[in-house]
């Protein structure tokens, strides 16, 4: 393909020099060249915004306009992209011009006294290449500009839709108060809860976590969500939820993304709560001060077809219990360096209990968000690093 021709602008009143330009430009064998010529700085300031040229040969003294004025009225005139490749050539000159012209915007500066072929054609080329770099940097840094602010719009358009997808409320049930919350570290999150109404009048108590925050991260979440809640639909046992759950992840991503999460299945009216989990750690605090930590036996979905068994555990819930359920955006969250190691800056398991053991006579939906300010206020910050996410469920005592 034939190169494209350099477009110059010769801006000058003496007809000779002009010649002499177009000369030294048809003796250039490696490039074709279209010419526009001007006899005044503002006839030159019209062709400039008209044609577009890519390099100016710019005369300092023009009837009307000197080449520093000429400069400042292109730059008041410019677009995103700047000014072309401006030359500025004169008859005679001081160092003190030179550098104003510089500072100006020019990227050369000539003397028509001296002036060879050469010289002229070397001074166009360097400063034509050195425009177009600056032009396409810059048109980059636009694109990427525009690419980010997209990129923002759809994580802010997919954290709307995600958010969504949270359930409005808790379920409301007679001797029980439930609380839940979730706080993206970002537009979006790869951490959910939900509460899914069961076949039988059962509820559903879902918290999961997948590794990560953002985009990714969240797509997956509402995946894992919806496959738990088709599965819910035909299948009573948390355990075999989870395998089926499992078996259709790892197809969607061969391994490549994993989610730790607690699914339980409590009975109103019993109070007992089925459950199985896959990495992930859920608390019982008892009425009586008693804490039971209650570990996953199972590695997280996703991983393998292989990792999950239909396997569930069982426990019941008496006046007083406080079930509590979070993710480890809680428990990693740091207060700033200290010279302390990282995991004595954590905010930790052991802090969250002591604040919910300490405050348990409060209603659970101010729990989860006072446990979020006390996070906060642990660490010093407004934001956090991880995803965080909070469940309770308080079983009420008589009368209350």
């Amino acid at each position: 393909m034939a190169k494209q021709p350099i477009r110059i602008l010769i801006v000058e009143d003496c007809p000779e020099d002009r010649e002499m330009y177009k000369r030294f430009l048809k003796q250039d064998v490696l490039h074709r060249y279209v010419v526009f010529e001007a006899e005044t700085g503002r006839q030159g300031c019209e062709l400039i915004a008209r044609e577009q040229p890519h390099c100016v040969l710019l005369d300092y003294l023009l009837p009307d306009l000197n080449g520093l004025q000429i400069l400042s009225q292109l730059n008041e005139d410019a677009g995103s992209l700047g000014l072309p490749a401006v030359v500025m050539l004169t008859s005679h000159g001081s160092e003190s011009l030179v550098a104003a012209a510089l500072r100006s915007g020019a990227l050369d500066y000539l003397s028509k006294a001296t002036l060879t072929r050469d010289e002229l054609l070397e001074s166009i080329r360097r400063t034509v290449a050195r425009t177009k770099d600056v032009q396409r940097r810059k048109r980059r840094h636009e694109k990427a500009q525009q690419d980010l602010k997209d990129t923002k719009d759809k994580l802010h358009a997919a954290g709307e839709i995600q958010r969504t997808m949270l359930p409005k409320r808790p379920p409301q049930i007679a001797g029980l108060d439930i609380g839940a919350g979730c706080l993206p570290a970002e537009a979006t999150g790869g951490d959910f809860y939900d509460f899914i109404a069961m076949r039988d009048g059962s509820i559903g108590l879902v918290m999961g976590d997948v590794v990560g925050h953002g985009l990714g991260p969240a797509l997956f979440a509402s995946e894992t969500r919806a496959y738990l809640r088709a599965f819910s639909r035909t299948m009573s046992g948390p355990g075999a939820i989870l395998v089926a759950t499992n078996e259709l992840l790892y197809d969607d991503t061969e391994g490549e993304r994993f989610v730790t999460l607690f699914f339980g299945i409590l009975d109103p009216l019993s109070r007992s709560l089925r459950f199985s989990g896959a990495g992930h750690r859920a608390f019982l605090l008892a009425a009586d001060g008693n804490v039971t930590r209650i570990d996953s036996h199972q590695p997280p979905l996703g991983l393998s077809p292989d990792f999950i068994h239909n396997t569930e555990r069982e426990l019941f819930l008496r006046p007083g219990d406080l079930f509590f359920l979070m993710t480890d955006g809680i428990t990693e969250s740091a207060c700033p360096e200290t010279g302390q190691p990282l995991p004595e800056r954590m905010f930790g398991e052991t802090r969250a209990l002591e604040f919910l053991q300490n405050n348990r006579c409060k209603p659970a939906g101010n729990l989860v968000s006072e446990l979020f300010d006390y996070v906060h206020q642990y660490t010093g910050q407004s934001a956090h690093d991880d995803d965080m996410t909070v469940m309770i469920v308080k079983v009420l005592r008589e009368g209350v």
